[in-house]
């Protein structure tokens, strides 16, 4: 028999037990999985069966695994790998010899599978819970893939300033520092750092300093957003941002002037198409062009966004919606009054 066709077996019978199928990860197990990683918590179950399970005589045999405080202690008594009992009844390992390695390697598959299977049917359930999670583990990937780059590189290339704990610049006028120890990325609020958590910020600032693009590049020639798949050599006529800028248009369309003057609190310099249009400064050495048309009575209230065509040396497609958005938050951030 196959390991499919055995872990089909075991599972099924798993999902049959009234017992079994009674246990579930919260919302807190799933969030410490997304913290730790997978890895680490794969080490956790290899730890848990070593010293709990391998023994050949456990003095506490059948209480060994808490019922709960751990995601694998969840597993383990989701998948009957909890004590020697429960393994002799589903697994065939007899109690009274110790586990051999492959024992211990299939017992942790079996865990860990289980813990796979049951973080997708938590999302399943939970789809907002997902969603934000989702882009939780896409801000981690980032930060962990940013400290493999050259940080001297990124320093020279963009002439930021830096230390021996730091690099700091400007994103949107506010002023970031990011740790060179660990890549997290900290934002200046009054004489506090705050750790930056909005997925918008993170993705174009860690997209931006790893690319590396050059700012020697030509630049003035702005275009729509929603030509830049042509820029990329894709013959997909699709926008990604297709519903992106919804965000304020409504409050927008009411007051406009107040949209003005939100933008002019981000030093925006005018510009000359649209109800209201700004030059805003994304980093020192990036704008981008931010463009509001009220409604009237054939269009609804619309908002664009003119990038350099030469972005794309600087940040992925896909980031440059991110970066937009990051953009707009701003927008509304001062629109609204709000110091976040």
């Amino acid at each position: 028999m196959t390991r499919e066709e055995w872990f089909d077996r075991l599972f099924t019978r798993l999902d049959n037990s009234k017992f079994r199928n009674s246990f579930h990860l919260k919302e807190e197990d799933v969030k410490y999985i997304e913290k730790k990683g997978l890895e680490t918590i794969k080490e956790h179950a290899k730890d848990f069966i070593l010293k709990r399970q391998a023994p050949a005589f456990i003095a506490n045999d059948g209480k060994q695994t808490p019922m709960k405080g751990h995601p694998v202690f969840i597993a383990q008594h989701a998948t009957a790998t909890c004590c020697r009992e429960c393994i002799r009844k589903w697994h065939t390992f007899k109690p009274g010899t110790c586990l051999g390695q492959k024992q211990q390697e299939y017992l942790v598959d079996v865990i860990m599978t289980w813990i796979k299977k049951d973080m997708k049917l938590y999302y399943k359930n939970n789809k907002e819970f997902s969603m934000k999670s989702n882009y939780d583990i896409m801000a981690e990937n980032m930060r962990v893939k940013f400290l493999d780059y050259d940080q001297e590189e990124i320093v020279k290339n963009y002439s930021l300033k830096s230390d021996e704990e730091y690099i700091y610049f400007t994103f949107l006028l506010k002023e970031y520092s990011l740790s060179r120890k660990d890549g997290k990325i900290y934002k200046k609020n009054g004489k506090e750092l705050v750790e930056e958590r909005e997925f918008n910020a993170l993705g174009t600032i860690y997209d931006v300093l790893s690319t590396m693009g050059d700012v020697n590049l030509p630049k003035g020639n702005y275009v729509d957003i929603k030509s830049l798949n042509k820029l990329q050599y894709t013959s997909s006529s699709h926008s990604l941002g297709e519903g992106f800028f919804t965000k304020g248009v409504k409050e927008f369309d009411k007051e406009p002037e107040r949209l003005k003057i939100a933008c002019e609190k981000l030093k925006g310099q005018p510009f000359n198409k649209g109800d209201v249009a700004y030059e805003i400064s994304v980093f020192d050495f990036m704008k981008v062009i931010f463009q509001f048309w009220k409604s009237d009575d054939e269009f609804p209230a619309i908002i664009n966004f003119f990038w350099d065509e030469s972005i794309l040396h600087f940040m992925n497609y896909e980031t440059v919606y991110y970066a937009s958005l990051a953009v707009l938050d701003r927008i509304n951030e001062e629109f609204e009054g709000k110091q976040i």
